[in-house]
């Protein structure tokens, strides 16, 4: 390691009392659960204690080691433990910062840090850091721009029988090295020539649920109150919201709720991409490079790129599970 990297100054760790647990002279009962649960969803202080611990740090001349910082530090230890002692640590206990301006970097994204009588420029790593990422304000994407390319000159019959056309005749399409590397793979163990007309009807038609679900999922987990504000594709595939918020915690919890309906989506299309209990292997990995098919040829259209990625994890699985029961790895 470089020596300019290693920590001028080291100092043991800190020790902290136990809090006291919270003891009933009876056996506890389910309302005695729903009480404490109840009751900690109002007086959990564990993020305001941290908050609070980084905001005298950075104003105060000796960093993390004011007494307040201190202080806090013991406080936050209580707080972690709360539940399991169920003692909460009380608001009054918490020490408040010496200036009532806060640094920049804790400014809500839509709130206007020029403020002076509101926010101070931090001189801290934390604040230099902050001011050096430049992330442009995301607009909305409306339905009508989003979905451009949804329902614009085609119905699904004729989005079909292109499909269809495009695996009976074996259509060149653009074939990326990562699509080609995937094409490799799968030759190892099945023959991608020629494919049922009703099987590739079925995968196209799931193709369409899972299109149509993840619309609903986009629309449903925006941050804007517009009518026709909605997510992006990318957006659900990553798992995050790019729009800015004022409430940090409101779109934490909605991004906590996006990833669980993805996930839940990308499992049930997983599973009928595999089939049912009963379809071997190698038939499951045709299913899924239909599925990888069928998304090259309508990549223009939304839902197809992360209908790619589902089929490669398929393809995937189903590849390793193969290799390892022939004993290959």
């Amino acid at each position: 390691m470089l020596k300019s990297l290693r920590p001028r100054r080291t100092y043991p760790p800190a020790k902290y009392d136990a809090a006291q647990k919270m003891l009933l002279n009876r056996p506890s009962t389910m309302q005695d659960v729903a009480d404490f649960v109840t009751e900690y969803i109002s007086s959990d202080t564990l993020g305001i204690i941290a908050t609070t611990w980084l905001i005298v740090a950075d104003q105060s001349a000796l960093g993390i080691l004011d007494t307040k910082c201190l202080i806090l530090s013991a406080l936050h230890s209580d707080a972690v433990d709360y539940p399991k002692t169920g003692r909460p640590v009380p608001i009054d206990r918490i020490p408040r910062p010496d200036s009532r301006l806060r640094p920049d970097w804790s400014a809500p994204e839509t709130a206007r840090v020029s403020d002076p009588r509101r926010y101070y420029v931090s001189q801290r790593a934390i604040g230099r850091l902050y001011r050096e990422i430049d992330l442009p304000a995301v607009e909305t994407i409306g339905r009508e721009e989003h979905f451009q390319h949804w329902d614009v000159g085609e119905s699904d019959q004729a989005s079909l029988r292109k499909v269809l056309e495009a695996f009976r005749t074996r259509e060149s399409y653009k074939c990326s090295g990562a699509f080609a590397a995937v094409k490799e793979r799968v030759l190892d163990h099945i023959s991608i020539d020629r494919h049922d007309a009703a099987l590739v009807t079925e995968i196209w038609d799931l193709y369409k649920n899972y299109a149509s679900e993840l619309q609903t999922i986009c629309s449903d987990h925006t941050l804007s109150r517009g009518k026709d504000a909605m997510l992006t594709e990318e957006e659900v595939v990553v798992g995050t919201i790019v729009a800015q918020c004022s409430q940090p915690r409101k779109r934490k919890d909605l991004m906590s709720n996006l990833r669980e309906h993805a996930t839940a989506l990308v499992d049930a299309i997983r599973g009928d991409l595999a089939g049912g209990i009963e379809t071997l292997p190698r038939k499951s990995m045709e299913r899924a490079w239909v599925a990888l098919r069928i998304s090259m040829i309508e990549e223009d259209l939304f839902g197809a790129r992360s209908f790619a990625w589902i089929a490669m994890g398929e393809i995937f699985e189903v590849i390793r599970n193969i290799e390892a029961s022939e004993g290959l790895f």
